[in-house]
């Protein structure tokens, strides 16, 4: 058991690890977003794809390990939770260092969390700026009509977007 628990907290520490790692480049993405920088932005998201590559497999690690701890300890794999391992582990080795682990690595993804949806609004927010300077571009492009006070048109020559004095 003490094994499997060592082995648990080494693969824990691993994920807060790529977890802290992401977050840097979640960091690191707000400000290339901000910049637009599209080149940057796209080196990130390769990386981060690494990582999350990397992260699945230590999850899919993280997964079996419960499972085997579970089957040690005759509880339900489905409901084990590491803090709920911590608890069944009260006084025996290796406890206060995964209770640590497991603190960490909830500290690291919840900053993830809240750095992704800092970086999503972002995003968001860019993508309404182009969609809007897309309509204002469109919609300078049709010719103005004015009237004359008789409720005839007047012909505008001119449709340019910027008037340009020299």
């Amino acid at each position: 058991m003490a094994g499997l628990v060592d082995e648990l907290t080494i693969l824990l520490r691993e994920q807060a690890e790529d977890f802290s790692d992401l977050a840097a480049l979640a960091s690191e993405k707000s400000e290339a977003v901000i910049k637009n920088d599209v080149e940057h932005l796209q080196k990130i998201t390769n990386i981060e794809n690494s990582l999350v590559g990397k992260n699945q497999k230590s999850e899919r690690r993280r997964k079996e390990l419960m499972k085997d701890v579970a089957a040690v300890l005759n509880t339900d794999a489905d409901t084990l939770t590491i803090s709920h391992l911590v608890e069944l582990l009260d006084g025996k080795p290796g406890r206060d260092e995964l209770a640590e682990v497991g603190a960490n690595l909830r500290h690291s993804a919840d900053e993830l969390n809240r750095l992704n949806e800092q970086n999503r609004k972002l995003i968001e927010n860019s993508l309404e700026y182009i969609d809007f300077s897309m309509n204002l571009m469109r919609s300078s492009q049709a010719p103005a009509v004015y009237y004359t006070h008789d409720g005839e048109e007047i012909p505008v020559e001119s449709s340019a977007f910027f008037d340009a004095k020299q």
